[in-house]
Formats: structure tokens, sequence, C-alpha cells
């Protein structure tokens, strides 16, 4: 699966929620690996990271803020992108606040659909959690656990307010592009009737009005009518989404909701990247091991071990880590004016973390694991010292000692060599001398 960005630039011009401000939004393509860019146009072009370390506290809605420069009310645009699958774009905006379209993130997702979507040439990171997560303010929960094989975010919410005019509604989607753009991205944000004036006496909804704002009196919704039976409920949702995007990553997981808003959303939010940062620099999946764990299971020793740490591995599949270093032997005499890191160290490296796979094996136990065979191998990127082989291996078959895995290696997420490895796996007392 590929990252993806915008196709081409877009614009739209309207008036913010809550500043009243009348606001140009520019979506533009962003690069492979950086994810999601806030640029004030009105600030000399000042960039904020879409990252939880940017999230600044605020009340009804997300703030981001950088180097002294805030973008807000920002969950409905990054809805949208994440909702509509696309991993990477630069927002520019006029002004501290996008336009509110209709209350919704459909003018956003019609913004995309205008524009397009591209995939890139680096392949996506889809990040599991790696344990459970939950927080809770008084009556409100959120809670998160790993997702399936779908390997999709999946949210359900329950909405309830405790006022008869508002009933508690129940709603959850598996967030694919198909499914965001019919049954979640069109949810128009709402408040109840006697919130309103109190909201705007403290700042909030300069530009709102009954047609961007869903009022909910005690006889309905005020001058407007509901597109869903449970709209208030998919918007809240649609709130989960965008705040979650703010991770900067394609998430595996299933969230359940109840209550839960902006701040809880946030605190989830900085829960799931921590984890992801954490699994990038230790191991913490099943099965994981250190460099102790390693030399325990693999035959290889210095200069030929290949495997630094494994993440994961379990059932079939394993994730390692081979850190290149200025220090490997190979570079005194491959391209020593400019270190590159052989390919077919690239494939033993492979080969290494997916013997592991199959060597952990009961059955396996004190067994080698020996190539028969390398087909459909393709290097696609130079690998230089400081790069941080990500090692993915898929066990298709094992039986009667012959194995055979579909083997891959990226550097941040950018395919640097794949191919289909197989192995002759034998008693180590049989192994010919």
């Amino acid at each position: 699966m590929k990252q993806t960005t915008l196709k081409s630039a877009v614009s739209l011009k309207g008036t913010s929620l809550h500043e009243g401000h009348e606001v140009t939004l520019t979506l533009k393509p962003g690069a492979a690996n950086e994810g999601y860019k806030l640029v004030r146009t009105d600030k000399a072009g000042a960039t904020i990271r879409v990252h939880p370390d940017n999230i600044a506290e605020a009340q009804r809605r997300t703030l981001l803020r950088e180097n002294n420069v805030e973008v807000h009310t920002v969950e409905h645009v990054l809805s949208a992108l994440y909702g509509c699958g696309v991993d990477n774009a630069i927002i520019e905006l006029s002004a501290a606040e996008p336009p509110a379209g209709d209350g919704s993130a459909k003018a956003f997702t019609d913004m995309i659909d205008q524009s397009g979507v591209a995939e890139l040439a680096a392949e996506a990171v889809v990040f599991t959690p790696t344990a459970p997560l939950a927080f809770s303010e008084g009556k409100a929960t959120l809670s998160c656990i790993p997702g399936g094989d779908a390997k999709t975010l999946a949210v359900e919410y329950v909405l309830d307010y405790g006022v008869p005019h508002l009933p508690l509604m129940r709603c959850g989607y598996a967030i694919t592009p198909d499914v965001y753009r019919k049954e979640v991205g069109p949810a128009r944000t709402f408040c109840l009737e006697e919130e309103a004036k109190a909201l705007q006496a403290m700042g909030f909804g300069k530009g709102a009005n009954t047609k961007n704002t869903l009022v909910v009196g005690k006889t309905g919704v005020l001058e407007n009518t509901l597109q869903f039976k449970d709209e208030f409920c998919r918007h809240k949702l649609l709130d989960v989404v965008g705040d979650l995007a703010v991770t900067g990553l394609r998430l595996n997981a299933q969230l359940t909701a109840l209550r839960s808003g902006h701040s809880l959303n946030q605190k989830m939010a900085k829960a799931i990247r921590a984890q992801y940062d954490a699994a990038k620099t230790k191991p913490s999946g099943v099965g994981a091991l250190d460099i102790q764990g390693v030399l325990k299971v693999a035959p290889h020793r210095y200069p030929f071990l290949m495997v630094d740490r494994v993440l994961e591995c379990e059932g079939t599949h394993v994730v390692g880590i081979k850190n290149v270093t200025y220090n490997e032997p190979c570079f005194a005499g491959h391209f020593p004016g400019r270190p590159i890191f052989p390919g077919v160290l690239q494939i033993e490296a492979l080969a290494q973390v997916g013997g592991l796979l199959v060597l952990r094996k009961p059955e396996h136990a004190g067994k080698l694991a020996f190539f028969t065979s390398v087909d459909e191998v393709k290097f696609r990127r130079l690998v230089v010292p400081g790069d941080q082989l990500m090692l993915e291996a898929e066990l298709l078959r094992d039986r009667r000692g012959f194995a055979e895995i579909k083997a891959r290696a990226t550097v941040d997420g950018e395919l640097c060599c794949e191919g289909l490895l197989k192995f002759m796996v034998v008693d180590e007392k049989s192994q010919t001398k």
C-alpha cells in the first residue's frame, strides 16, 4: 500500500465559524513522509506541523501551535483528509481558522475530490496500537484497542447529552474513503439552543448561523432539517477522526467513545503517537526480541549478523530492524567514496529475519535454515549510513522441511527491496560439512 497526496492545489473561500473572519483555505500536494502541514499565509508562511506535540489547550475545538503561531478549529479539515485517504498535504490558511462551510467536512471532501488523490512511491505505514488505551473525564470515556485484519480505523460513538430533546444515539463506522464521504463527512456541527447565546458571549461562534450549525431546540432543529436521524452522533465521530489525524499515522485500531470531546480525543492522539514512537526505538510487540534474544535464536555473529532487534514475531509475521552505521565492514570496499549498503546484504538481512520467524516455531527448535532460492527480487532505493532498515517478512509456506517467505525492507516507509525467499530447514547435526 502506497502513501498518497493530492493531485493539484484547490482553494475555498468562506467565513470561519468562531472568529467570523473571511478566510481562504488552499489544499496543496505534500511530499512523502511529511504528513500534514499548516501554513499561515498571513504570517509570512509560518508553518505548523500537525503533530500531537503541537496540540494546545482550547475549549470546544482543536488548536495547534508552533513557534507562537497557531491555527484552530482544524479538526474538520484533518478529518476530511484522513477520511478520504490522503496521507500528505499542505493546508494553507489566510487566517487562524478555516472556513466553516456548512458545519461539516463536506466542503473539504469536495475539495479533495476536485483535486483528486495521487499515489506516491513511498510505502504507507499502518500503525497498530501496541496495547489497549483508555481515558475518562467525568462521565465521558474513550478507549482504544488494536484493530483487526482489515487494517482500518473503526470508531463507535455513543452520544448522551442527558436532555429529552437530544436522545441517546449510537453510531459506528470503519473509516474508508467511500464510507467517510457518504456516512460521516456530511454530518454537521451542532449545539443546544440553551448553549448558543452563552457560547457567543464567551467569544465562540461569531460566524455561526443556523445554516452552518444545527441548533437543537426543545421542538427540534431550528431553521434547518437533519440529513441523518443520528447526524449529531455522526458529527462527534467525525471529530474523533479529525483529532486522531493529528497523530500523523494511518491507524489499525478500534475506538469506542462515550460522550468524548476534543480533550479526550487529544489525549488519545498523544498516547497513540507515544506508542508509535516507542515501537520505533525498542521491542514492544508480541514476540519482540532485543539483541540478546536475537543471539539466542540466530546462528549468525559479527560481522554477519544483520538483525539488531525484533519488534514483533507472531504467527506468520515478523518485523525486525537493522541499523546501518558507517562502521559496517562492507563500506571499506563497497563504494568507499560514497558508502552504499550492498543490495545482497539487504537480502541477507531479510533472510535472517525470515529465518528467525521460521526457527522460533517449536518444531524447528535447534535447526538451521539454508537458502534454496531467491525470486522476484527488486531494489528501489539506495541504503546509506544512518538509515534504519525496517525488515518485514510473511511466512507463505512451511511444510516438509521447506519454507517460503515474502519479505520487504523499507527506510522511513520507502521501499528499498523486496523478494520471495525459500529455505531448507534441517537439523543442525545433519548439515553438510
